[in-house]
């Protein structure tokens, strides 16, 4: 048993490393791109939402404490996106390795999570350079980092299981994701404070476990108030289970996979 989980976790490394290799192959600023485009996304929504739409943040003065504050917001957002889009058909892409050798299929999302999430990593670091550099100083609240990237790995593999799982059978899965992904995206307060939610939406903005996600990554990255415990432990059980049902699933389709990929 030892043997066969560490050649699992020897293939999950070399896997997450190619594919970060294959992602910026031919690129002249390689890794440098997982950088750029988060940058570029945050100055984006800063320029729209600071300058023409301009929302009512009472508790921020100023466009560098908004693009902060949207930035922390984004970066788990962008993994979470990222990652449910490119496991949607990581089945359907490597259907010749599974229909050839005895493989462990589930370590194909996996590597896709890990990847997205080493890219999320490289943009945290420079974030936090720049918060220190800026005026944040180093505090305890950092330490909600390993339970927030803990919590979000958790949802993303499950998520994207069962994305990875049901589009073999169901090829419109991948579409469905082009339309519900901006509207969670939205149903996020990301781009909005949460407490501009009109009170009769409140309720979805609650039953969202991106809302809880988002709110623990600022008061990690900006020292903000820490998650209620009632929130904290539903984030934790939304994303045990939704890590669980992925599992089942593939478990479930796992011996007919190879026949439909």
């Amino acid at each position: 048993m030892f043997t066969s989980l560490r050649d699992r976790i020897f293939l999950l490394r070399d896997l997450t490393l190619r594919d970060l290799r294959l992602r910026y192959v031919g690129s002249i600023m390689g890794l440098f791109w997982s950088v750029v485009h988060p940058i570029f996304t945050l100055l984006l929504y800063t320029l729209v939402f600071s300058q023409v739409i301009r929302p009512n943040w009472s508790q921020l003065q100023t466009i560098g404490s908004f693009a902060s504050y949207l930035f922390a917001g984004l970066l788990p957002w962008i993994q979470f996106h990222e990652s449910i889009t490119r496991c949607a058909t990581v089945f359907i892409d490597h259907s010749n390795l599974i229909k050839k050798v005895k493989f462990p299929v589930e370590l194909l999302p996996g590597s896709m999570v890990l990847s997205s999430i080493a890219n999320q990593l490289i943009a945290l670091c420079v974030f936090l350079a720049l918060l220190l550099l800026s005026y944040h100083n180093a505090s305890l609240s950092l330490f909600w980092l390993v339970p927030a990237i803990a919590l979000q790995m958790l949802v993303t593999v499950g998520a994207g299981l069962l994305v990875a799982s049901s589009n073999v059978f169901v090829r419109d899965i991948h579409q469905l994701l082009g339309v519900g992904l901006p509207f969670l995206f939205w149903a996020t307060p990301i781009v909005y404070p949460p407490a501009s939610v009109p009170a009769r939406y409140q309720w979805i903005s609650a039953a969202n476990p991106l809302t809880h996600l988002v709110a623990l990554y600022r008061a990690a990255l900006l020292g903000g108030q820490a998650p209620e415990t009632a929130a904290l432990l539903y984030l934790s059980l939304f994303c045990a289970a939704t890590f669980a049902a992925g599992w089942a699933l593939l478990c479930r389709i796992r011996g007919v996979l190879s026949d439909y990929v």
